[in-house]
């Protein structure tokens, strides 16, 4: 092909024509992408996927939510779970301390009653002194009794110290609890949000032309917090929760089964209306989300098109629209309330039932089978704290079956292979095998390329294109947006591979080179560049980090930025920088700051090629 002269590029579509110059740009190798393919926002809703439409209910086994961790891990929650075991065991043992200092209490009593005052003061105490049940303890001394039946000062203080000692471990085991299942959830999570991250940003392109950004972002977060919150502390809670139920009921049957049995009674109603009571919550609950949703929806709807909709007085219009479904979500938040309230009441009731019920066959079994006090209490609130602490545990186990779905999702993402129905092709980019050219020339040819997005298969892209580009050679592909121009940068840079057809780079196949020295020899600015939240500094340096500070400083000036950068204040610029370089870089300055980090990033002697792109054109310049 001939410099000088203009030429029709080959293509059946029609869309794309090239005019070819012979000259020779001084700047490094740049090039413009356009996303025509990804921009469109239906694009991913027209995937013939059934999975983008259901949440999954799979979920992983409760071991492989601890998949990510390190002996260290395993360490630190085997001692969180003896913390919360100790924890649990606690409450129980202070009832029973509190049953025997009840007894203390009835046995002075009961002991006092035994005595002969009478004989007791002639014998020992002083004449005329007379001796009563209230000042007996007082009058130990001034009697000088030999021995007394009941010390009831000793006693109490025994109890008194056993309650000051189950403090003291309560204070640790409980720390304890708390602390290891932290750190051992917090590093994990780091290791896991680590891991995700490292996964997605190694998926091929075609994986974010299906799923949004929002949706991985929301799996950074939000799921990653559910594991988070399954493998947190919560885990130590619910230990103690178990322990604790199971103490209770162990204490409640040896100190008196007949009383158990009686207060257990009681249960099967107590879960039967908790259970009943909050499915109905539950679906209240997912309806008014629901509704909360599509007011939030409209919002975000609104917001992003405020211009548009003060354009039409379309305000009052937006409000009802709004107002509409914030009255759904405020109806089944009402009814959501009164069921909930009825559901305390109800669980109130039976609770006090088993109070009076529990009291009512204590007396009896006191009366009739020698039951003391002491143990009555004992048996009643034990029982109590397991049953409650079998309630508590209930929304532990919830978190727990969340992170195992939410692990379910992430999992899946970090260890699929990208091996799409339609999409069968490996572009790995961390691939070290490869063509590593020392010599590149950077002729470019296209041959008879066809090409559909994977995400729109039906939608024909390039049908058939066919050029050549020559060292020294400029281009522009001029079409329509949605024509090709940018799908032919892209498969250049191999985000995707063609259908059928071939890209060749100095006789080779782009499928040759080693996909990372590749990359490393094309640059993208598009016609509105995407800069980082950060430094101008550091947005050059993501070009090359290794970059000095003489070489940002000549790559500045080469890009025609050096000039406008020298305006702004330190604060943007240097790498103690807060704030964020978008807010202050008009668009056609960040085009330079693009430019300049694309030339850090092509420091060495280098020969390739360079793209520009606006809406209906696209510069290919040839160095």
């Amino acid at each position: 092909m001939s410099d000088n002269q203009d030429t029709k590029i080959s293509n059946n579509n029609g869309d794309i024509t090239a005019v070819y110059y012979n000259e020779i740009i001084d700047e490094n190798i740049i090039s413009s992408n356009e996303k025509e393919n990804s921009n469109d926002p239906n694009s991913a809703e027209r995937l013939p996927t059934e999975e983008k439409h259901k949440k999954s209910a799979e979920t992983v086994s409760f071991g492989s939510l601890f998949r990510y961790a390190t002996t260290l891990d395993i360490i630190y929650m085997l001692v969180g779970t003896i913390g919360g075991l100790g924890n649990g065991v606690l409450l129980p043992i202070m009832v029973l301390v509190f049953g025997d200092l009840l007894n203390t209490f009835t046995d002075r009593s009961t002991e006092l009653c035994k005595l002969n005052f009478t004989a007791l003061a002639i014998t020992y105490c002083p004449p005329g002194y007379q001796l009563t049940a209230s000042n007996y303890l007082s009058s130990l001394s001034i009697c000088h009794f030999n021995q007394t039946s009941f010390d009831f000062q000793s006693q109490i203080q025994k109890q008194v110290l056993y309650l000051v000692v189950l403090g003291c471990i309560g204070i640790v085991v409980g720390y304890i609890q708390v602390l290891f299942w932290s750190m051992a959830a917090e590093r994990q999570t780091k290791a896991i949000r680590k891991k995700l991250f490292q996964s997605i940003l190694r998926k091929e392109i075609v994986y974010f032309d299906i799923h949004k950004a929002g949706e991985l972002n929301t799996k950074l977060t939000d799921d990653v917090n559910k594991i988070h919150d399954g493998i947190g502390d919560k885990i130590g809670s619910t230990s103690q929760f178990i322990a604790a139920f199971f103490t209770g009921f162990i204490l409640g049957f040896a100190k008196g089964w007949k009383l158990t049995l009686v207060i257990l009674s009681i249960s099967p109603l107590l879960f039967t209306s908790a259970v009943l009571f909050s499915k109905l919550a539950s679906g209240l609950t997912a309806m008014e989300l629901k509704a909360y949703g599509k007011a939030g929806a409209i919002a975000e709807e609104v917001f992003s098109s405020i211009r548009t909709v003060i354009s039409y007085n379309g305000q009052e219009r937006e409000e009802k629209r709004y107002e509409h479904h914030l009255g759904d979500a405020k109806k089944n938040g009402i009814k959501k309330g009164a069921i909930n309230g009825f559901t305390m009441g109800c669980v109130w009731f039976f609770i006090y039932c088993a109070y009076a019920l529990g009291f009512w066959y204590g007396a009896k079994l006191i009366r009739e089978e020698g039951y003391n006090i002491g143990n009555v209490i004992i048996v009643f609130f034990s029982i109590i704290i397991a049953i409650f602490n079998l309630g508590q545990a209930s929304p532990h186990f919830q978190a727990l079956t969340q992170a195992r779905a939410a692990a379910y999702l992430i999992w899946k993402i970090i260890d699929e292979v990208d091996n799409y129905k339609f999409h069968p092709s490996k572009i790995n980019s961390d691939s070290e095998t490869g063509l590593k050219k020392t010599d590149l020339v950077g002729d470019i040819r296209f041959t008879n390329v066809h090409f559909s997005y994977p995400s729109r298969p039906g939608v024909k892209i390039l049908n058939g294109i066919s050029f050549d580009v020559k060292r020294g050679q400029t281009i522009a592909l001029v079409g329509s947006s949605g024509s090709g121009k940018s799908t032919c940068v892209q498969l250049l840079q191999r985000f995707y591979d063609t259908d059928s057809g071939s890209v060749f780079i100095d006789g080779h196949q782009v499928t040759e080179y080693n996909l990372k020295w590749l990359r490393q020899h094309i640059g993208v600015v598009s016609q509105e560049p995407i800069l980082f939240q950060a430094t101008i500094r550091e947005n050059i340096l993501f070009g090359r980090d290794t970059a000095t500070d003489d070489e940002i400083y000549a790559a500045a000036k080469m890009a025609n930025a050096h000039n406008f950068i020298m305006t702004l204040p330190d604060l943007i610029i240097q790498s103690n920088a807060r704030v964020p370089v978008t807010t202050t870089v008009p668009v056609g300055n960040s085009i330079s700051i693009i430019i300049a980090a694309l030339i850090v990033k092509n420091h060495t002697t280098y020969s390739g090629c360079t793209l520009f792109s606006n809406d209906t054109t696209m510069y290919l310049y040839q160095q």
